[in-house]
């Protein structure tokens, strides 16, 4: 007969890596097999910045309990694990395992040095944003002990270090009212980085921002110009920090991606692609321009850690079904419905266009013959991908 202690968390986060609260409450589950147990008081131990401490309560409560010691401050880090005693002689559990809790950055003042900046180019006008692509090379010179990247956008962004894309975020930072906040979200990109040359680059599509909303044609609810703010903050080995901030020292360019719509989908030209982008080796094409960039308005006031999980590819659906309708068309069935991303394997000669529809549909002859009239294959048509809920 044992109770023990099987889950730590803080506030409501299934994982407190860069949180907004200072203070997180905390809460703890209880597993075991001891019949009629109940708390009667507990203990909380910190461990940060190389000490560790322990708190004592009396108290039957495990849900959201007060942080019981000085407030982390930004980019803080601390290990807490907790222990509890059984009421009227029961058994007392065992230290749960340590958990870690990291805070963002706190106040305006951590964004050292970062500018929202854009592509220095005229914005579309009554149509839609063409993704852009922004991009920087640094050096670091010492060895890393941790890095952290901290970011956020006009739009939706997709962050990539020396060719890895950073996080599994998708859709990022998500749909807000762009005029009061401003999610940022916080990544581990220690592992991304190296000694010597390295590259950040991050793509922004015009996502709710930008793009069109609602059942009619209105754009630009919140702008009209896509932007990013980020910077990298990594700690040297020898405790020396170094910061690399959006400014105007970074490059903009265009890629594949003509247009990236929530509801319309993309249009993808594998002739503007520029593989390698991200990376240390690479060079431009000839026929492809990187120009500077412009500021645009600061986020400051009101950049907000996010208060939830983010949106993440769940799983992979597999095709299927093949059906070619009487007409000739080609019909991809999944099985059923679903948003997300196609991943195919295209081969032809330069210049062939595939289009590709999403549509709702049942296994009956009166959708299959609907989805005859939608779902085809057409040569002679500029590609849009079938993402109708992707930025890119």
């Amino acid at each position: 007969m044992a109770v023990s202690i099987s889950q730590v968390s803080f506030e409501h986060h299934r994982t407190a890596f860069g949180i907004g609260e200072a203070s997180p409450r905390i809460s703890w589950q209880f597993e075991g097999d001891a019949g009629n147990w109940s708390q009667s008081g507990y203990s909380i131990e910190v461990h940060r910045q190389g000490k560790s401490d322990v708190f004592n309560f009396e108290s039957p409560e495990s849900v959201l309990v007060d942080w019981p010691t000085v407030a982390l401050s930004s980019a803080e880090s601390a290990l807490v694990r907790v222990r509890a005693y059984g009421d009227d002689g029961g058994a007392d559990t065992d230290w749960s395992k340590a958990v870690s809790v990291e805070t963002g950055l706190l106040a305006d003042s951590d964004w050292t040095g970062v500018q929202m900046i854009a592509a220095n180019k005229t914005t579309e006008q009554n149509a839609t944003h063409q993704p852009i692509l922004l991009r920087k090379n640094f050096s670091l010179d010492d060895k890393i002990s941790s890095a952290r990247l901290y970011i956020t956008a006009y739009g939706l962004y997709e962050a990539f270090i020396n060719g890895e894309r950073v996080g599994d975020a998708v859709l990022a930072p998500g749909w807000q009212s762009y005029n009061h906040r401003l999610v940022y979200d916080t990544y581990d990109v220690t592992d991304l980085l190296q000694k010597g040359a390295n590259v950040i680059g991050i793509q922004v599509g015009e996502g709710w921002y930008a793009g069109r909303i609602g059942f009619d044609t209105s754009r630009n609810i919140w702008g009209d110009t896509l932007g990013a703010f980020a910077q990298i903050v990594v700690t040297h080995a020898n405790g020396k920090k170094q910061t690399i901030p959006t400014d105007l020292t970074w490059k903009s360019s265009t890629g594949a991606i003509t247009t990236s719509e929530i509801y319309d989908g993309e249009y993808y030209d594998t002739a503007n692609d520029q593989p390698g982008w991200t990376t240390t080796s690479f060079k431009p094409a000839k026929n492809i321009t990187w120009i500077g960039v412009k500021p645009l308005g600061s986020p400051l006031g009101r950049l907000t850690a996010p208060d939830g999980p983010p949106i993440r590819r769940l799983e992979e659906v597999e095709l299927k079904e093949v059906i070619t309708t009487p007409s000739g068309a080609t019909v991809l069935d999944f099985g059923q419905n679903l948003v997300g991303w196609l991943r195919l394997n295209v081969r032809g000669p330069a210049g062939t266009a595939i289009k590709m529809i999403h549509v709702e549909g049942k296994s009956t002859d009166t959708s299959q013959q609907q989805q005859q009239q939608h779902n085809t294959t057409q040569p002679n048509h500029h590609p849009p991908l079938p993402f109708p809920s992707s930025p890119f």
